[in-house]
C-alpha cells in the first residue's frame, strides 16, 4: 500500500463541519467496513465489494453539501432508486510520482446545485444531504478515487472499486501509514517485462523495478496461463479487462 504524505493532503470537508469533528464525531461508517453488508455489491472488475468504499456522514435532511475540491461535475447520478449523486473531477496531481486525478463521489442526495460540466470551488454548495438510493437515513456517502489522464482507474479492482480511504488525504489532519485501498504505483515510463513463471506452469508474470508481479485474470482472480498477449502501456487485457497484479515473495531469477 501506498504510505500517506503531507503533500497528499488537498480536501477539505463535504458537510459545514471542521474536519477533525467531521471525521471523529460525525462518521457513522467508516471506509473498508461491514463486509457482509457491501459483498452483494460487484465492482467493475466482476468482483464482490470488500467492505464500505466510502465514509457516511449522518446530517439533517436538506442540510448542504460543500465541494471537497475544486474541480468539474462530470456525472449527476438522478436516479431516486440508486440515490441521488455526483462525481466531482479534480485537477492533476501527482501520487507516488505518477500524474493522476482525483474523482470524489458525493451521494444519496436531495437534489444538486450544479449541473454536469460546471467548474466548482472548494466549499461551494453542490447539493443537499438526504437519504435516497441504498440507505438507512439521512447522511452523506462521501468517497474518492484516482484515475490516470487516460480517465483509467489507478487502483483496479482493490475490493472497494477503485476508491480508497478518504482520511490521508484531509488538509488541516495528519493521518499517517498505510493507505487503505491502494497498491503500489509502477513507474509508467519504466519498461515492463513479461515473461512466463515457468515451462511447466505457463502462469504469466511482470517484472518491475526488480520485483516479480503475478498477471492475474481481473475476474476469477486466478494467474493467467498460456501464451497471454499483454499491452504494457494500456494495463490491459487483449478482451479489455484491466490488468490485477499481485506482488510474488518469489526472487526475480526464476
Amino acid at each position: 500500500m501506498i504510505e500517506a504524505k503531507l503533500e497528499y493532503r488537498f480536501l477539505s470537508p463535504p458537510l459545514k463541519f471542521g474536519v477533525d469533528q467531521l471525521l471523529d464525531q460525525i462518521t457513522s461508517q467508516r471506509f473498508g467496513k461491514n463486509e457482509l453488508n457491501y459483498s452483494q455489491f460487484i465492482q467493475a472488475c466482476g468482483q464482490p465489494l470488500k467492505g464500505h468504499n466510502g465514509e457516511d456522514h449522518p446530517h439533517a435532511e436538506g442540510a448542504p453539501v460543500l465541494a471537497a475540491h475544486s474541480g468539474k461535475v462530470v456525472k449527476i447520478n438522478d436516479n431516486v432508486s440508486q440515490g441521488y449523486g455526483i462525481w466531482l473531477l479534480g485537477p492533476e496531481m501527482e501520487l507516488e510520482g505518477a500524474k493522476v486525478r482525483p474523482r470524489t463521489s458525493y451521494w444519496h442526495l436531495k437534489g444538486f446545485n450544479c449541473q454536469v460540466g460546471d467548474e466548482i470551488q472548494v466549499g461551494q454548495v453542490i447539493g443537499y444531504v438526504d437519504s435516497t438510493g441504498y440507505s438507512t437515513g439521512d447522511h452523506l456517502h462521501f468517497g474518492i478515487k484516482f484515475l490516470y489522464p487516460d480517465g483509467k482507474d489507478v487502483f483496479p479492482c482493490n475490493g472497494y472499486d477503485g476508491y480508497v480511504d478518504p482520511r490521508p488525504f484531509y488538509l488541516n489532519r495528519w493521518s499517517p501509514g498505510p493507505i487503505a485501498g491502494t497498491t503500489t504505483l509502477t513507474n509508467n515510463d519504466e519498461p515492463m517485462q513479461f515473461q512466463k513463471a515457468s515451462i511447466e506452469e505457463k502462469r504469466v508474470f511482470a517484472v518491475f523495478s526488480g520485483k516479480r508481479w503475478w498477471i492475474l485474470d481481473p475476474k476469477s482472480l486466478q494467474a493467467l496461463e498460456g501464451d497471454v498477449k499483454v499491452n504494457p502501456n494500456l494495463y490491459q487485457l487483449p478482451y479489455g479487462g484491466a490488468i490485477f497484479v499481485s506482488q510474488t515473495d518469489d526472487p526475480v531469477s526464476y
